[in-house]
């Protein structure tokens, strides 16, 4: 019976060890689980906290070239240093240009064979992939991990460029794995336990690849991909120490044991049980000590996740970014100084989420939206187990004012760390360099930037408009595109050098547009200095002055004309003086010689050639629109049968005129002298044309019908009847690359001596006035042919009697001013024949003193015009202050001043023009001194 109580209390006893071992187990796994899960979270925090600031230092890289696209490699180089400087997880950064070549790589060192043979990226088996994710999804595209060749493995991040929607290339930053993972674990001790990550493909590249207990797995986000991170305790440690458990065994069966002996040796002396129990006590002793340590390393973990706390805690105090934390409430339990800095709320302000919440969003429809924004990004994160998006949205600050910012969420367990990111000045940036480029594109000038050799970097829609070049036709290309041949080598040089030495060059260029055709362009080009002060690219603004150029051109042609103009009228003036002397003289010596008298018929020929020369002075007049044309209908036939009559006479034999005059009833309204005129003209031109090799000169007139559709061949006519006078030779033609000058005055292709240029001047300045047209045909070798049309005529033509009348006499007291003696003898002598007793006068004083004096003595004034220290009118002016029913005829060869509607309008009694017709001028003054 004691051997079998022995039996069930040793077996109770052992049960009873079962259990406690069993509990001592599964505590000490619950506590190592738990410790695990916080220690797998804390290590996802630090890694991911670690690595992605640090992968985003590519992206600043992209902001270099998205600000600066033709930053060189100097720059690039400078500021690559400081960021490998300032991260030392970077093996090295690149910059690939938008054919996604490798155009810049940092360090040179341990580079040379991407340096040497730069690789293209898109085109490579292995890295095109995720350079075309990178470019379609237009963010950062991570590779990796792999084997580096330097050894270690490595990852690498490509981080798209895109200026306004346009790719412009890749930055790139390849990392060392090692250097961030130590970098994320500073100060942390490893080895407590197994760790290890793997990639997408659950490749092992850090830590160890063996099987855990008590396995915890986190994803890691990096860049677009995922890592997993496994922690965990080597296979076999899921069990307290073996000393615990050798200490509880022990204990328990030293206690059973001793209980047993005590049963069994219940009768056993009392020191040696004494002895036992001592030494059952310095077991106990042990096992105390032993849980002590335990307990203390306990502790020393929690030490060590407060420290790590605070330091988490400090490290969020001192970043540069306002970094917020909230609590399970959702209130703010903490805030940076930069947040304080930045915003300018302290805890005071947004003591609670409701206060936040109103401070920071006044506008309550736009505080609905920010809230009902976030619950909705926090759902979706929840749902598909992702991160929380990024989220931009305009804060008011203290101050009422609103700045731009990224916020960034990140939970932490029970608790929310929010990152928030001032974008104010990045935006208004934005917004300058979209308003600089809207400006640019909508400018009507062309722009153009080139870098330091004349290589196309932009052009705005100006340009294509212009030039006719599609912008992927000129970007890369030289300027030399446009360049028309038109300017010499020296003038380029004198340009480019100008430009190197950082100065301004402006200037007038002949370019040549893509169909070929030549355009003047007003030029500013413009060095573009970098912060060094090195010139980094040309500016040339230029605009199109071409039509500029043809209506300048047209104005100094307007002036031309005018000044000739001008000129003919003084040349009227004078002449008109000098065919006045000689056409007055010749009609007094008429009187004196008798009809048969041979002098007497050379008289009449003199006089007949001053009519002419009248006529000429006439037309001198029309072409300087210093006269009014009297159109009449004529006769157009008679009037070119006459012209070539004449003409006959004067053009060499060796020039046969063949005329086919069809028309011979038909009327055109027009004046005969300056259809004689241009007859003259054009067939004077003819036969200097074929002086050399005589020809045949035709001239045809017929009437022709116009339609609608013919008559928009000339401009300025209307559909209906009219006349064609068609004159050619068999010249040597003209050359096609002047034909367009040939009515222009002064134009001429003559010897000095045998043109003046004027003679199609004058025939178009005619035919416009005529309200006709005038056109060319002419191909060298093959002669000239003008075509001139005129309407035709409904009215008929003036029939003058032709009435012999005997000159008008008088005897009244006339006075007669003018500045040419020789005029005032000639007219002194010619109307003292009539019975008029003339007074003359040289100066417009001398004959206002004369008339002072006595007034009533004379009956008539006659005066010219244009003389010196006073004009007729302002002669006339005062003598009809001093006596105001005085009459007075104005007499002048041309002025701009007075004509007959003038005159009347003056008081005037008359207005003669001048050379002086005697039977005329006889007329005139007898009508006015009747009237008195």
């Amino acid at each position: 019976m004691r051997k079998i109580s022995l039996i069930v209390i040793t077996l109770i006893g052992i049960i009873f060890l079962l259990g406690i071992d069993r509990w001592q187990v599964n505590s000490w796994r619950e506590e190592m689980t738990n410790e695990l899960a916080v220690t797998a979270k804390f290590y996802k925090n630090r890694l991911e906290h670690s690595i992605i600031p640090r992968l985003n230092a590519v992206e600043t890289i992209v902001a270099l070239f998205a600000m600066y696209p033709d930053t060189k490699f100097k720059e690039f180089a400078e500021f690559s240093n400081h960021i490998i400087n300032t991260n030392r997880t970077i093996r090295t950064l690149q910059f690939a240009d938008s054919k996604t070549l490798i155009t810049y790589t940092f360090p040179v060192k341990g580079n040379k064979t991407i340096i040497n043979k730069p690789l293209n990226l898109i085109e490579d088996p292995k890295r095109g992939p995720f350079v075309k994710k990178a470019i379609a999804q237009k963010y950062a595209s991570v590779q990796g991990p792999f084997a580096l060749r330097e050894g270690g493995s490595g990852i690498v991040v490509r981080s798209p460029i895109f200026i306004q929607s346009k790719f412009i290339g890749l930055a790139i930053g390849v990392y060392d794995v090692s250097t961030l993972i130590e970098e994320a674990f500073s100060e942390i001790e490893l080895h407590r336990f197994s760790f290890r990550l793997t990639d997408s493909k659950e490749w092992v590249f850090y830590g160890q690849d063996n099987e855990f207990d008590a396995l915890q797995e986190k994803k890691i986000q990096v860049g677009d991909t995922h890592w997993t991170m496994a922690i965990g305790r080597v296979k076999g440690s899921t069990s307290p120490p073996i000393s615990n458990r050798v200490l509880i065994w022990g204990c328990g069966l030293g206690f059973l044991l001793l209980i047993l002996t005590l049963i069994q040796k219940s009768v056993t002396q009392k020191t040696h049980l004494e002895q036992k129990v001592e030494e059952r006590t310095k077991n106990l002793a042990k096992s105390n000590k032993s849980l002590l340590s335990e307990i203390s390393q306990r502790k020393s973990i929690e030490l060590v996740l407060k420290d790590s706390e605070k330091r988490f805690r400090k490290m969020i105090e001192k970043s540069p970014l306002p970094m917020v934390i909230t609590d399970i409430n959702q209130d703010i339990s903490f805030f940076n100084d930069k947040f304080t800095e930045l915003f300018g709320y302290t805890s005071k302000d947004v003591s609670t989420a409701e206060k936040w919440w109103e401070m920071a969003y006044p506008d309550k429809t736009y505080r609905d939206r920010v809230q009902q924004s976030w619950a909705n990004a926090i759902e979706y994160a929840e749902k598909n187990n992702t991160d929380i998006a990024m989220q931009i949205w305009d804060l008011t600050i203290k101050d009422r004012t609103r700045r731009t910012c990224e916020f960034y969420m990140v939970p932490l367990g029970d608790v929310g760390l929010i990152v928030m990111n001032d974008i104010t000045e990045k935006k208004k940036n934005e917004i300058n360099l979209k308003r600089q480029a809207l400006a640019m594109d909508n400018s009507s000038d062309t722009i153009v930037i080139t870098d330091t050799t004349g290589i196309i970097n932009y052009v705005n829609p100006a340009f294509q408009k212009i030039t006719g070049y599609e912008n992927a036709e000129v970007l890369g290309k030289d300027l030399r595109v446009l360049k028309s041949g038109a300017h010499n080598t020296q003038f380029y040089e004198e340009l480019w050098n100008t430009i190197s030495g950082g100065n301004i060059w402006s200037g007038q260029l002949i370019n040549k547009k893509k169909d070929g055709s030549e355009y003047t362009e007003e030029v500013t080009i413009s060095p573009v200095f970098s912060k060094e002060g090195e010139i980094i690219n040309y500016v040339a603004v230029k605009r199109d002055i071409s039509d500029r150029l043809k209506l300048e051109s047209k104005l100094r042609q307007s002036q031309k004309m005018e000044s000739i103009g001008t000129l003919a009228g003084g040349i009227a003036h004078d002449f008109n003086n000098i065919m006045a002397i000689i056409l007055g003289n010749t009609e007094l010596a008429l009187d004196d010689v008798p009809k048969w008298n041979s002098a007497h018929a050379s008289l009449e020929e003199i006089k007949i050639a001053s009519f002419r020369a009248k006529n000429i002075v006439k037309q001198l007049l029309s072409f300087s629109r210093k006269t009014d044309q009297k159109l009449q209908p004529i006769q157009i036939a008679s009037v070119i049968k006459d012209a070539l009559k004449f003409l006959r006479s004067t053009i060499p034999t060796t020039i046969n005129i063949h005329r086919d005059i069809i028309a011979t009833e038909e009327m055109i309204l027009a004046d005969p002298t300056q259809i004689n005129q241009i007859i003259m003209n054009l067939c004077i031109n003819a036969s200097h044309a074929m002086e050399q090799t005589g020809g045949d000169l035709n001239v045809t007139v017929e009437k022709v019908v116009l339609d609608y559709n013919s008559a928009r061949d000339y401009p300025g006519l209307k559909s209906g009847n009219h006349i064609k006078i068609m004159i050619s030779d068999t010249g040597p033609g003209i050359d096609t690359e002047i034909i367009n000058q040939i009515f222009d005055p002064y134009f001429t292709t003559k010897e000095v001596g045998k043109g003046s240029g004027m003679g199609l001047a004058v025939v178009h300045g005619i035919v416009k006035s005529h309200r006709g047209a005038i056109a060319v045909d002419s191909s060298q070798g093959k002669g000239t042919k003008f075509s001139i049309l005129f309407p035709l005529a409904t009215e008929k033509p003036m029939v003058e009697a032709q009435t012999t009348q005997d000159i008008p006499r008088g005897s009244e007291t006339i006075l007669f001013v003018d500045d040419e003696i020789s005029i005032t003898k000639m007219v002194q002598r010619m109307f003292e024949r009539l019975g008029y007793k003339i007074e003359t006068a040289t100066t417009p004083q001398d004959a206002l003193e004369r008339f002072s004096l006595n007034p009533d003595h004379f009956d008539l004034v006659i005066t010219d015009m244009t003389m010196p220290q006073m004009t007729g009118v302002k002669l006339s002016e005062k003598l009809m202050d001093i006596r105001k029913d005085i009459p007075i005829i104005v007499c002048t060869g041309h002025s701009n001043l007075v004509d007959e509607e003038k005159a009347k309008e003056l008081g005037l009694a008359a207005y003669v023009m001048k050379p002086i017709d005697m039977q005329e001028t006889a007329q005139t003054i007898r009508k006015v001194l009747d009237k008195k």
